[in-house]
């Protein structure tokens, strides 16, 4: 099996309802589509939280501070209503490019069966719908089965790690193509959070994580190893502004030319 390295670095500052990045994608790579639409937070992994009780209290003096932590719900509906704009649709170096708005919406939940206080296991389920107006011929949409472990590597839970297996297909209406990628993807992750400044709603992410991809067409299969650097402000509960830096390496399994010079630019504000 021979491999080809590809270094990617892409950085943004996004302003949505929840801590998750929006960039476009397009059907001419589906292994990254998702990927660069959805940012670089899963939404069935949730940005740890803080302690939801400092139990300080001036009569237990000499006694150490308790914190308590909040128990995962058993079962959690949520959904991402999306709306991004991007300089280059098709991820393409050709001039002009395509510049198109659009839309990502996402309806997601997961279950957790169980948990401890220092691991929970999950299962989730991922329907999603994006849609462009200029280049609606990329219009495409996804589901995902995520199956995920993460255990707690400290106390403070500053520190833990996720393991993760996901089925995935993209399918669209357009040109009746139908069902035209699937993938399965075996990943495992380090993630590291820390309040700024002592602040309860600003934070510094970081994490290593690396992934095993197989797709059908086999043209897409690559293992990913990327690091992830992130400052998170929540100035209310439901609004947050993140900047992010992802370095990446993926190595194919074909001896293929692969543009590296696909980033678009791209805003978004999701409501």
């Amino acid at each position: 099996m021979t491999s080809r390295l590809l270094f990617v670095a892409t950085g943004l500052l996004t302003l949505f309802l929840c801590p998750r990045a929006v960039v476009a994608q397009n059907l001419q790579h589906p292994d990254s589509a998702l990927q660069q639409v959805n940012g670089p937070v899963n939404p069935a992994s949730p940005l740890p939280s803080s302690p939801a009780l400092n139990n300080e209290n001036p009569d237990l003096a000499g006694l150490q501070t308790v914190n308590k932590y909040p128990v995962p719900k058993t079962l959690t509906l949520v959904t991402f209503q999306s709306l991004f704009w991007t300089d280059n649709a098709f991820l393409t170096n050709v001039n002009p490019k395509a510049s198109s708005f659009g839309y990502n919406g996402r309806f997601l939940a997961v279950y957790v069966p169980y948990s401890t206080y220092d691991w929970t296991p999950s299962i989730s389920f991922e329907q999603q719908f994006v849609r462009y107006d200029h280049t609606s011929i990329l219009d495409f949409d996804a589901q995902t089965v995520r199956f995920a472990s993460k255990y707690d590597l400290t106390e403070n839970k500053e520190w833990s790690w996720t393991a993760a297996y996901s089925l995935q297909r993209l399918y669209t209406e357009r040109g009746q193509l139908g069902e035209y990628y699937k993938q399965g993807l075996l990943e495992n992750e380090i993630d590291y959070v820390h309040p700024i400044f002592n602040q309860k709603n600003l934070f510094f992410l970081a994490s290593y994580n690396i992934g095993w991809r197989l797709t059908d067409p086999d043209y897409y299969s690559r293992v990913d190893n990327s690091l992830l650097f992130s400052v998170v402000y929540l100035p209310v509960k439901q609004v947050s502004l993140q900047a992010y830096a992802r370095p990446a390496i993926y190595a194919y399994t074909d001896n293929r030319e692969f543009d590296p010079n696909t980033a678009p630019i791209t805003m978004s504000p999701s409501v």
